[in-house]
């Protein structure tokens, strides 16, 4: 327990407070340093946390008035009030603002809208600019990926970069990520990961046999099309079933190439995290393909719900995952390899139980607690300098 003679004011600024494993592990934090009796906020551009059970208030930024004239539509389709950040939609499909090659200032409505605070906290490169520009409190970065990997465009990729060397103290999510922030020349804190334990944890039911677990993205490096080329090559030897979780249009994009298929699908839609742990734990391995994480939390929530894992070597998995002990790795973007890891770990009870133990063991030790105590005494620290 760290010792202080007072609690912090800590706001946390997001861009988004939609579904996402970054969006979850903030929310994870500010619930759990809330609990410890800190005043914490969230203030964000746009979004829906009601998918989280989140404890503490969220600040959504104000949208021009103007935009009034799509609340009809948020409320039909998106069931809530309109936001700030409802204008990336009005720019992406509005033909009149295409025409007229209209911007908008996304940075400067953030920065205003952060309250005054101890701690500010940015989460994503773009509240970087904004917790800098507001200059309140001791400015922090949470770093849970190398964003410029985010963008195609070279100019959003330097602007991720940049934001790098801001003097923001940065809050690492995984040890490579920790020495890639010391190349920009900061004393960055490794807080690590967790898994709520509470949620992600074996249910009671018989694995499905040859039923294989994976989580589908829209971003081309989450290794979706290679997950499904090696599916399709490990279905001419074994008969297997996937559980596909992902967005629909995601899916829908991407399942397109794969056609016909020749092995079963289920899919899962915007699944809550309880219904997360109760996939995970009716599937009898977990196969995930990205080409890089910052962390992977999807692979430790498997090994947290007795699930075997097969995964790539996307640097985020090496903070917890050991070949052939509790898991087994093979390199990013080799499909047959990775099918090969596949159609072994079906073929083997032996091997399959072996990492179902050791995947048991390994999670246990990753813990908010932990993660919370580490984040805790960084924000104490840069208030005593």
């Amino acid at each position: 327990m760290i010792e202080m003679s007072h609690k912090l004011n800590i706001n946390f600024t997001l861009w988004s407070t939609g579904l996402a494993g970054g969006t979850r592990t903030i929310f994870e934090v500010a619930n759990r340093l809330a609990k410890k009796g800190h005043r914490v906020t969230i203030t964000a551009l746009g979004g829906d946390h009601s998918w989280f059970p989140l404890n503490v208030p969220v600040n959504y930024v104000n949208p021009p008035k103007w935009l009034k004239i799509i609340k009809p539509y948020v409320r039909l389709f998106k069931k809530r009030d309109v936001r700030y950040l409802d204008l990336a939609y009005l720019l992406d499909h509005s033909k009149l603002l295409s025409r007229l090659n209209m911007s908008i200032d996304f940075i400067k409505p953030l920065a205003e809208a952060i309250p005054e605070c101890d701690i500010d906290v940015a989460t994503f490169c773009f509240t970087a600019y904004a917790v800098y520009r507001k200059g309140v409190g001791s400015g922090f970065y949470y770093v849970q990926h190398y964003e410029p990997l985010f963008f195609n465009d070279s100019y959003y990729q330097m602007m991720a970069k940049e934001t790098y060397y801001l003097p923001l103290i940065p809050l690492t999510v995984s040890k490579w990520l920790y020495k890639k922030m010391k190349n920009f020349g900061h004393e960055p804190v490794y807080v690590g990961n967790g898994v709520n334990s509470e949620v992600f944890y074996p249910r009671e039911n018989e694995k499905e046999k040859n039923s294989i677990l994976s989580i589908f993205r829209d971003a081309r490096w989450k290794g979706g099309y290679e997950v499904l080329t090696a599916l399709k090559e490990v279905a001419k030897h074994k008969k297997i079933k996937l559980i596909a979780i992902g967005k629909e249009k995601v899916i829908k994009e991407l399942f397109k190439n794969f056609y016909p298929l020749n092995f079963k699908v289920e899919f899962y839609h915007n699944v809550s995290d309880d219904e997360l742990a109760k996939l995970y734990s009716r599937a009898k391995l977990y196969v995930g393909g990205s080409w890089y994480e910052g962390f992977y939390l999807p692979a430790l929530e498997a090994m947290a719900c007795g699930t075997p894992v097969v995964t790539t070597d996307n640097l985020g998995i090496r903070d917890f995952a050991i070949n052939k002990v509790n898991s087994l790795i093979v390199p990013p973007k080799k499909p047959k390899m990775l099918a090969d890891a596949i159609v072994n770990l079906l073929n083997n009870e032996n091997l399959a139980e072996q990492l179902r133990i050791n995947g048991l063991k390994t999670a246990k030790k990753f813990t908010w607690d932990k993660v919370v105590d580490r984040v805790e005494k960084a924000f104490i620290k840069s208030l005593r300098k």
